[in-house]
């Protein structure tokens, strides 16, 4: 045998229980796949605020500082990449998703050192009276007592498992990164919605103080000629109906906005009382996404960015993994390796004594069939099935996401072109409100307070559309984001087809 193994002076079995002492100590600055898990840095938000949003003639103005619902918390401004960035640091299943990444780090890292031995250290006392075989078969009556002190090192391991084991492992990190990224892509889009939702709701409150304003100012007109004698009672009767209407309307939009804030605060984790106020100047359309993108390009784009799939593919060829274990495995041995040394020493009943040194090494290597191989028949068949299931369930995730870009694509693209028709609505009836509101002050003789009625109603009604379509315009354009799997937003352009291929189905793989 030589002197020297790798450099290494090979004097005695001793220098084996050394290298197992020190072995887990250097392990972590020797072997860095080994280390502790980096701290774990996501991206921010998509960065939303930088998407350039035109002007709208529909669009409402910031409502007036007296306007926002009643409530008793604290009313905090909040704009959508603030409340993105909130829900992203602070949403508790964003949290427990990212923490499940640092727990499949550490089995990944359990993984890796499976081929380091188990070690024992510490005093071990034996006392023995009774009958006892001596080598030679003969039984005799002993007593006697008997002390070790020192360490044990064992390993014992199945190559196949711990090999594709690690393998799998890996894989598993990988599928709880995705899954990270794809709980924290929902969270986020919800918070966009509810975020979405309150600034609707505020837009509404506007177009009640405007079409309240034109009622009272209505009322005010008639009011006027009826006491002059120039109206009739049941006119400003017919106005002051409107008025109330309007004021309950308020009402009613006042407490939608308390309920779109706290589901928002929910969100974002905040104090359920507190009311959040946008602090964006309009309800404006939010192209994210733009129109002229070929839908095949974005469905390609979806499928290679989707973290979904990148989870749901880990997964399936961590299964794949467990599958070759299984099937290799009756062919590798078990590995069995044990040695201690200490000091020795006993002697007959309770005497201890005679100590000296001590050394013990055991080694195998021994080939295993479960239940005379049907159980190994059995896991080979468990893990393929699982494998299969995480195959067709890939079919099935794919399917889902491009719905997903579709039918966000197609609502956006709908409601775009309603946009267009609802700001020009804005326009005629804003210009027939005018028109009627002229003709009743100048000559009240001539004009009739049931159109300019119409006029006002019309007006709240084509206003009310046209927030409604901007804010499902937004929906869907957030929708449509989320379901590409929030690429960069000069990547869109450059979409690609899926990357990384599954392996091929059992049915297509020899056993």
């Amino acid at each position: 045998m030589p002197r020297t193994l790798r450099g290494w002076p090979w004097r005695s079995p001793r220098t084996i229980l050394l290298g197992a002492l020190v072995l887990p100590i250097c392990a972590p600055g020797c072997f860095p796949h080994v280390l502790p898990p980096p701290e774990v840095h996501y991206p921010a938000p998509p960065p939303l605020a930088c998407v350039p949003m035109p002007e709208s003639s529909c669009a409402a103005p910031t409502p007036p500082d007296g306007a926002a619902a009643p409530g008793e918390g604290e009313v905090l401004p909040i704009d959508l990449p603030t409340a993105l960035r909130l829900a992203d640091s602070q949403n508790p299943e964003i949290a427990v998703a990212r923490e499940r990444i640092r727990e499949a780090f550490a089995q990944q890292q359990r993984a890796e050192v499976f081929w380091l031995p188990d070690l024992s250290v510490g005093p071990e006392w034996t006392r023995h009276d009774g009958q006892i075989q001596r080598f030679n078969g003969q039984v005799v009556t002993s007593s006697r007592s008997a002390v070790f002190g020192g360490g044990v090192a064992s390993l014992n391991f199945d190559l196949a498992e711990g090999v594709f084991n690690e393998l799998a492992a890996r894989q598993v990190t990988e599928a709880r990164r995705a899954g990270a990224r794809a709980t924290a892509n929902e969270r986020l889009l919800e918070v966009a919605i509810s975020y979405v939702d309150l600034v609707q709701t505020y837009a509404e409150l506007v177009v009640n103080e405007e079409t309240l304003k034109n009622a009272r100012e209505m009322y005010s007109i008639l009011d006027n000629y009826v006491k002059t004698g120039k109206g009739a009672l049941a006119d400003r009767a017919r106005a002051e109906v409107e008025v109330r209407a309007r004021e309950r309307e308020r009402l009613e939009i006042q407490g939608r906005i308390g309920v779109a804030a706290a589901r928002l605060a929910r969100l974002l984790l905040l104090q359920s009382d507190t009311l959040l106020r946008p602090v964006d100047p309009a309800l404006v359309p939010l192209p994210l996404v733009p129109e002229e993108a070929p839908l095949d390009l974005l469905v390609k784009q979806a499928l290679e960015n989707r973290p979904e799939l990148a989870e749901n593919r880990a997964l399936a060829l961590a299964a794949w993994e467990r599958w070759r274990a299984a099937k290799i495995s009756p062919w590798i041995p078990n590995l069995s390796i044990a040695y201690g040394s200490g000091l020795y020493g006993g002697g007959p009943n309770s005497f201890v004594g005679n100590f000296s040194g001590r050394e013990d090494v055991v080694a195998g290597a021994f080939w295993r069939l479960e239940n005379f191989g049907l159980g190994n028949a059995a896991r080979i068949a468990e893990s393929r099935s699982v494998y299969n299931q995480a195959t067709l369930r890939q079919d099935s995730v794919q399917a889902e996401v491009a719905n997903q870009v579709v039918a966000a694509f197609r609502v956006a693209f709908v409601r775009r072109r309603e946009t267009e028709v609802t700001e020009k609505g804005v326009v005629a009836a804003r210009e027939s409100y005018r028109l009627n509101l002229d003709r009743l002050r100048r000559a009240p003789e001539q004009g009739r307070p049931i159109e300019l009625l119409q006029a006002i109603q019309a007006l709240a009604k084509a206003q009310q559309e046209a927030v409604q379509v901007i804010a499902d315009y937004n929906r869907a354009q957030l929708r449509l984001y989320t379901a590409l799997g929030n690429p960069p937003l000069c990547a869109l352009q450059q979409a690609r087809g899926p990357s990384s291929a599954l392996p091929a189905s059992p049915e297509q793989k020899p056993d």
